[in-house]
Protein backbone atom coordinates (compact mmCIF):
# COMPACT_ATOMS: atom_id res chain seq x y z
CA UNK A 1 0.00 0.00 0.00
CA UNK A 2 1.53 3.34 -0.57
CA UNK A 3 -0.16 6.97 -1.09
CA UNK A 4 0.66 9.34 -4.09
CA UNK A 5 -0.71 12.85 -5.58
CA UNK A 6 -2.33 12.27 -8.53
CA UNK A 7 -4.29 12.57 -11.17
CA UNK A 8 -7.28 10.37 -10.90
CA UNK A 9 -9.30 10.42 -14.36
CA UNK A 10 -12.61 8.47 -14.20
CA UNK A 11 -14.63 7.54 -17.41
CA UNK A 12 -18.20 6.53 -18.11
CA UNK A 13 -20.05 5.44 -21.14
CA UNK A 14 -22.84 7.55 -21.92
CA UNK A 15 -26.59 5.55 -22.33
CA UNK A 16 -24.96 2.21 -20.95
CA UNK A 17 -27.43 1.14 -19.20
CA UNK A 18 -30.12 1.52 -21.63
CA UNK A 19 -27.83 -0.43 -24.57
CA UNK A 20 -27.54 -2.97 -22.49
CA UNK A 21 -31.27 -3.44 -21.19
CA UNK A 22 -32.48 -3.95 -24.90
CA UNK A 23 -29.04 -5.74 -26.10
CA UNK A 24 -28.11 -9.38 -26.19
CA UNK A 25 -24.92 -10.55 -24.03
CA UNK A 26 -23.03 -11.05 -27.51
CA UNK A 27 -24.33 -7.45 -28.39
CA UNK A 28 -23.24 -6.48 -25.06
CA UNK A 29 -19.42 -7.87 -25.10
CA UNK A 30 -18.79 -6.74 -28.54
CA UNK A 31 -19.79 -3.15 -27.24
CA UNK A 32 -17.51 -3.30 -24.56
CA UNK A 33 -14.54 -4.75 -26.13
CA UNK A 34 -15.02 -1.99 -29.04
CA UNK A 35 -15.09 0.92 -25.87
CA UNK A 36 -12.12 -1.21 -24.81
CA UNK A 37 -10.32 -1.34 -28.22
CA UNK A 38 -10.96 2.76 -28.61
CA UNK A 39 -9.71 3.69 -25.05
CA UNK A 40 -7.08 1.29 -24.42
CA UNK A 41 -4.46 2.79 -26.91
CA UNK A 42 -4.88 5.85 -25.87
CA UNK A 43 -4.51 5.32 -22.00
CA UNK A 44 -1.54 3.85 -22.79
CA UNK A 45 0.17 6.51 -24.98
CA UNK A 46 -0.24 8.93 -22.07
CA UNK A 47 0.87 6.79 -19.52
CA UNK A 48 -2.14 6.02 -17.95
CA UNK A 49 -2.32 3.50 -15.31
CA UNK A 50 -5.73 1.78 -15.38
CA UNK A 51 -6.65 0.78 -12.19
CA UNK A 52 -9.63 -1.13 -12.53
CA UNK A 53 -12.49 -1.02 -14.48
CA UNK A 54 -16.36 -0.88 -12.82
CA UNK A 55 -18.99 -1.92 -15.55
CA UNK A 56 -18.10 0.96 -18.43
CA UNK A 57 -16.36 2.96 -16.14
CA UNK A 58 -12.45 2.54 -15.96
CA UNK A 59 -10.63 4.06 -13.09
CA UNK A 60 -6.93 5.63 -14.06
CA UNK A 61 -4.30 7.24 -12.61
CA UNK A 62 -1.79 9.70 -14.08
CA UNK A 63 1.25 11.42 -12.56
CA UNK A 64 0.35 14.68 -14.14
CA UNK A 65 -2.75 16.09 -14.49
CA UNK A 66 -1.77 17.98 -17.98
CA UNK A 67 -1.47 14.04 -18.96
CA UNK A 68 -4.64 13.44 -17.84
CA UNK A 69 -6.46 16.07 -19.42
CA UNK A 70 -4.45 15.72 -23.27
CA UNK A 71 -5.30 11.84 -22.56
CA UNK A 72 -8.96 13.17 -21.92
CA UNK A 73 -9.01 15.19 -25.18
CA UNK A 74 -6.94 12.62 -26.95
CA UNK A 75 -9.86 9.79 -26.45
CA UNK A 76 -12.85 12.42 -26.97
CA UNK A 77 -11.13 12.62 -30.77
CA UNK A 78 -10.61 9.07 -31.67
CA UNK A 79 -14.44 8.41 -30.23
CA UNK A 80 -15.04 11.42 -32.39
CA UNK A 81 -13.31 9.99 -35.53
CA UNK A 82 -15.00 6.47 -34.59
CA UNK A 83 -18.66 7.83 -34.02
CA UNK A 84 -18.20 9.64 -37.04
CA UNK A 85 -18.55 6.68 -39.47
CA UNK A 86 -20.44 4.27 -37.49
CA UNK A 87 -23.83 3.67 -37.67
CA UNK A 88 -25.77 5.74 -35.19
CA UNK A 89 -26.85 2.35 -32.85
CA UNK A 90 -23.00 1.94 -32.51
CA UNK A 91 -21.79 5.03 -31.29
CA UNK A 92 -19.94 5.27 -28.39
CA UNK A 93 -19.99 8.46 -26.13
CA UNK A 94 -17.68 8.83 -23.36
CA UNK A 95 -17.92 11.36 -20.44
CA UNK A 96 -14.72 12.04 -18.36
CA UNK A 97 -13.86 13.41 -15.10
CA UNK A 98 -10.18 14.16 -14.16
CA UNK A 99 -9.17 15.04 -10.41
CA UNK A 100 -6.32 15.61 -8.48
CA UNK A 101 -5.61 14.49 -4.71
CA UNK A 102 -3.84 11.79 -2.57
CA UNK A 103 -4.67 8.49 -2.90
CA UNK A 104 -3.87 5.21 -1.86
CA UNK A 105 -2.95 2.44 -3.84
CA UNK A 106 -3.52 -1.00 -3.36
CA UNK A 107 -2.24 -4.45 -4.45
CA UNK A 108 -3.26 -7.56 -3.99
CA UNK A 109 -1.89 -10.13 -5.82
CA UNK A 110 -3.15 -8.91 -9.90
CA UNK A 111 -5.81 -7.06 -7.85
CA UNK A 112 -5.58 -3.18 -7.62
CA UNK A 113 -8.06 -1.05 -6.49
CA UNK A 114 -7.24 2.76 -5.43
CA UNK A 115 -9.08 5.08 -2.44
CA UNK A 116 -8.75 8.67 -1.13
CA UNK A 117 -10.71 11.54 -1.49
CA UNK A 118 -10.03 11.97 -5.50
CA UNK A 119 -11.44 9.20 -6.34
CA UNK A 120 -14.66 9.73 -4.77
CA UNK A 121 -14.74 13.26 -5.85
CA UNK A 122 -14.32 11.69 -9.34
CA UNK A 123 -17.07 9.75 -8.93
CA UNK A 124 -19.87 12.51 -7.50
CA UNK A 125 -18.59 15.20 -10.04
CA UNK A 126 -19.05 12.78 -13.16
CA UNK A 127 -22.49 13.48 -13.31
CA UNK A 128 -22.03 17.32 -13.77
CA UNK A 129 -20.65 16.52 -17.13
CA UNK A 130 -24.21 15.84 -17.79
CA UNK A 131 -25.30 19.59 -16.61
CA UNK A 132 -22.52 21.75 -17.61
CA UNK A 133 -22.66 19.16 -21.64
CA UNK A 134 -19.15 18.65 -21.88
CA UNK A 135 -17.23 15.66 -22.53
CA UNK A 136 -14.20 16.28 -20.49
CA UNK A 137 -14.34 18.08 -17.10
CA UNK A 138 -11.79 18.76 -14.39
CA UNK A 139 -12.08 20.08 -10.73
CA UNK A 140 -10.32 23.21 -9.86
CA UNK A 141 -7.93 22.27 -8.03
CA UNK A 142 -6.91 20.12 -11.02
CA UNK A 143 -7.14 23.13 -13.48
CA UNK A 144 -5.11 25.18 -10.84
CA UNK A 145 -2.25 22.29 -11.33
CA UNK A 146 -2.15 21.99 -15.16
CA UNK A 147 0.67 23.55 -17.13
CA UNK A 148 0.06 26.01 -19.47
CA UNK A 149 -3.76 26.17 -18.56
CA UNK A 150 -3.76 28.66 -21.34
CA UNK A 151 -2.98 26.69 -24.16
CA UNK A 152 -6.14 24.91 -23.71
CA UNK A 153 -9.69 26.14 -24.32
CA UNK A 154 -11.58 26.18 -21.05
CA UNK A 155 -14.83 27.58 -19.84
Amino acid sequence: MRSENLAVMLTDMQGFTAATARQSRDENARMMALHDALLAPVLRAFRGQRVKSIGDAYLVLFASPTRALLCGMAIQDRLWDYNRRAEPDRRIEVRIVVTLGEVTLVRSGRDKDVYGEAVNLASRVETLTKTYQTPVLLTQHTLNSIRDPADFSIR
